[in-house]
C-alpha cells in the first residue's frame, strides 16, 4: 500500500519534477504535490502539513539556500532535500551544514526513496525528542515550583554530609541565604548534644539505596540561636540525575516547646495532687465507678498504699460500711440513669451538673481509725455550704455522727462518716 506524501517541489523544469515524482512512486509513496518556481510562490505554499520539500539548487529567480533560510525563518520542521545537476560536493556539504536534510544528483534518483524514508524517520525522531524535552521541562518547572514554594525545607547532601543545594525555604526556617550553605558540612550546624544521636540514625543510610531515615534535633539558626528541626533523609545516591541524599526538614520548635511546657505543667500539678491533704482519684463514669487513679494521700487517710488500692478497682466498694452499701449503690444507679437520660436529651452537652457524692464510711486499715473519701476526697468535718447537696440522690448533707455528736445513727466503733464534693464531667473519647 502506497504511503501518502505531501510534497512541495521547487523546480523550474517540469520534466525534472516528473522524474522525481516517478522515483517516489516506485519507492512506494503516493505523492500529493505542488511545483513552484519563485520566492512568492514558495512562501505561499509553505505549510506545516507538508511532509517533504524537494528543491533544485539553482533557479533563475531563486535558489535552494535562500529557500532553506526562509523555511527556518518560518520555524517549520520539514525535511528539505536538494535535487540538482549542478551542485558540487563542497556546496552540498555547506547546504547540509545550513540545515538541508540531504542532497541528490538528478541523474541518480534511484536513491531518492531511501533518502525520503530516512528524512521522514529523522523527523519523527526529532518530534519525539522535542515532545520528551517539553515534558521534561514542564516536569522540572513543576518540581522547581514545588521546591521553591514548599513550606518545608529541602536540601541535597552528599554521603558525608556536605550540602550541595538548599531550597529557598531555608531562609525562612534557618535564616541562611540558600547559596551560603553550599559546600558546608551539614553536621556542623547541629547542636553538639544532638550530633551523636543524629549521626547514629543516619549512619547506615548511604549503604541502603532507596531507604529513608528520620531524626530530629537542634540546628543553629543564622541569628545564633537554635531551632528544633525534624528531618526525613532519603537515599537517592544511586538515582541518575540526583546522586545525593535528599533531606526534607521542618521547624518543630513551637511543638517541642509546647511539649516541654505540658510536661512541666503535668509535673507541677502532679506534685500538687500528691501533696494536697485529701484523696484525689479518677473513676470511670459508668455503673461500676471503678478507680483509675488515686493519689498517695489514700495511705495517710485510709492506710492503704496506692498499689494496694489500685490492685483492686472495686476496693472502695469493698471498704464501704455494710449499712451504707445498699444506699450508695442505689444512689449510683439513679445518677447513671439520670446521666443517660440527660445525654439523650442533649447529646452535645459537655459537662455534668456538679453535686455531692453520698457520704461513705470506710474502715481504716491497720489501726481501724474511721476515714472516708469521694471524687476529690476531702477530709471534711463541717457541714456543706447551704447551696450544696449531698449524695447521688441529692439528700441533704449529714454531718459526721461521731464528730458532730448527732445524725441519723452513729456507726459502730472504728467507722467514721466523711463527705466530699465531686463533679461529674463527660470526657472526650480518645
Amino acid at each position: 500500500m502506497s504511503i501518502p506524501l505531501h510534497v512541495l517541489i521547487l523546480e523550474d523544469q517540469p520534466a525534472d519534477s516528473e522524474l522525481a515524482l516517478h522515483a517516489l512512486r516506485r519507492a512506494g509513496f503516493a505523492p500529493v504535490w505542488r511545483r513552484v518556481e519563485t520566492e512568492p510562490e514558495y512562501l505561499a505554499a509553505l505549510d506545516p502539513s507538508l511532509d517533504l520539500i524537494l528543491a533544485d539548487y539553482a533557479l533563475p529567480q531563486f535558489d535552494a539556500l535562500h529557500a532553506l533560510e526562509l523555511l527556518r525563518a518560518r520555524k517549520l520542521d520539514i525535511p528539505f532535500i536538494i535535487v540538482s545537476g549542478t551542485i558540487g560536493e563542497d556546496r552540498a556539504v555547506a547546504a547540509i551544514q545550513r540545515g538541508a536534510t540531504d542532497y541528490l544528483i538528478k541523474d541518480r534518483l534511484a536513491r531518492l526513496g531511501a533518502a525520503v524514508e530516512n528524512a521522514l524517520q529523522q523527523r519523527r525522531l526529532q518530534a519525539e525528542k522535542l515532545r520528551a524535552d517539553q515534558l521534561l521541562d514542564a516536569s522540572e518547572q513543576r518540581f522547581r515550583a514545588l521546591i521553591e514554594h514548599s513550606s518545608d525545607g529541602i536540601a541535597l547532601v552528599g554521603a558525608t554530609g556536605i550540602i550541595y543545594y538548599a531550597s529557598p525555604s531555608t531562609s525562612r526556617i534557618l535564616g541562611y541565604a540558600p547559596e551560603t550553605l553550599a559546600g558546608r558540612d551539614g553536621f556542623a550546624l547541629i547542636h553538639p548534644e544532638d550530633q551523636a544521636d543524629i549521626r547514629a540514625r543516619l549512619a547506615a543510610l548511604p549503604e541502603q539505596p532507596g531507604e529513608s531515615a528520620t531524626a530530629h534535633g537542634r540546628v543553629r539558626h543564622a541569628d545564633g540561636g537554635w531551632r528544633w528541626i525534624e528531618l526525613v533523609a532519603n537515599n537517592m545516591l544511586a538515582e541518575p540525575g540526583v546522586g545525593t541524599v535528599v533531606l526534607n526538614y521542618r521547624d518543630i520548635t513551637e511543638r517541642i516547646q509546647a511539649e516541654q511546657a505540658l510536661r512541666a505543667a503535668e509535673a507541677k500539678y502532679r506534685m500538687l495532687i500528691e501533696h494536697i491533704p485529701a484523696i484525689v482519684y479518677q473513676a470511670a463514669l459508668d455503673e461500676t465507678s471503678s478507680t483509675l487513679y488515686v493519689n498517695e494521700q489514700v495511705e495517710k487517710i485510709l492506710g492503704f498504699s496506692q498499689a494496694e488500692w489500685m490492685a483492686d478497682s472495686q476496693r472502695w466498694l469493698k471498704q464501704l460500711y455494710p449499712r451504707d452499701l445498699g444506699q450508695v449503690l442505689a444512689d449510683m444507679s439513679r445518677v447513671h440513669a439520670n446521666r443517660r437520660a440527660s445525654a439523650a436529651r442533649a447529646a452535645d452537652s459537655a459537662a455534668r451538673r456538679p453535686g455531692h457524692r453520698a457520704g461513705r464510711r470506710f474502715p481504716r486499715a491497720g489501726r481501724g481509725r474511721p476515714r472516708a473519701s469521694a471524687a476529690i476526697r476531702d477530709h471534711r468535718q463541717s457541714s456543706c455550704p447551704a447551696d450544696r447537696r449531698c449524695g447521688y440522690s441529692h439528700h441533704p448533707h449529714r454531718r459526721s455522727a461521731v464528730d458532730a455528736g448527732h445524725g441519723d445513727r452513729a456507726p459502730p466503733t472504728g467507722w467514721h462518716s466523711l463527705y466530699a464534693c465531686s463533679v461529674s464531667r463527660r470526657l472526650p473519647r480518645t
